[in-house]
């Protein structure tokens, strides 16, 4: 089987469905704004980095995998000038106290475990500002079998983790090229039965 290049999906050339679905998940659910200072944390190759850039301040892109950032980083060479870069854990993100906006993750956190998650979570929101956002996209079940890497949380569970930040808003996330072609009213619990390689994901914006 051939492996997926989720870069695709966020390129406005290549899958312009995708691209626009994904900036309205965007543009829909969180509060953007020229004054901000993003986190992306476990950025991968940049994809929602660089959907960001144009609609904030300044984003820092962060992730463990050096290979990742350095296609980031050729990215940004190529003109997304408010894109900064660090390679590093997020259970220890090199940033100060209260320095970002926002910090955005996506499928990342479903991937930690034990006490590596709630360093992860503590480090999030150590560099998030009080009143800043942080905002998840995880995976809330799955009807993959054979996932021992996946960790699925309900949203429930991420608000007693992210305690006291406030769980403001949690959005079933629909894969973008269906809402755009209509198909707006399919759950993501329906979406896992009809396409089941996928599993259904929340997004959760949260006040820290």
């Amino acid at each position: 089987m051939k492996e997926l290049n989720w870069d695709n999906y966020t390129d406005e050339n290549k899958s312009p469905l995708f691209y626009e679905g994904y900036k309205r998940l965007l543009l829909d659910n969180v509060d953007l704004n020229k004054e901000m200072t993003v986190l992306d944390a476990g950025c991968g190759t940049g994809r929602w980095s660089l959907l960001m850039a144009p609609y904030v301040k300044k984003v820092i892109g962060l992730d463990n995998n050096q290979k990742a950032i350095d296609v980031l980083q050729n990215k940004v060479k190529q003109g997304n000038t408010n894109i900064e870069t660090l390679c590093n854990s997020i259970t220890s993100i090199p940033l100060p106290d209260n320095s970002v906006d926002m910090t955005f993750t996506n499928i990342t956190l479903q991937h930690i475990t034990g006490d590596d998650f709630v360093k992860a979570v503590g480090e999030i929101k150590r560099v998030t500002k009080p009143g800043g956002q942080i905002v998840l996209i995880e995976h809330s079940f799955t009807l993959i079998k054979n996932t021992p890497d996946l960790v699925c949380r309900k949203p429930k569970e991420y608000a007693e983790a992210f305690k006291p930040a406030k769980l403001k808003k949690v959005s079933g996330v629909l894969f973008p090229y269906l809402k755009h072609l209509g198909l707006k009213k399919i759950s993501s619990f329906w979406l896992g039965k009809l396409l089941p390689m996928f599993s259904p994901q929340k997004l959760m914006v949260f006040e820290n």
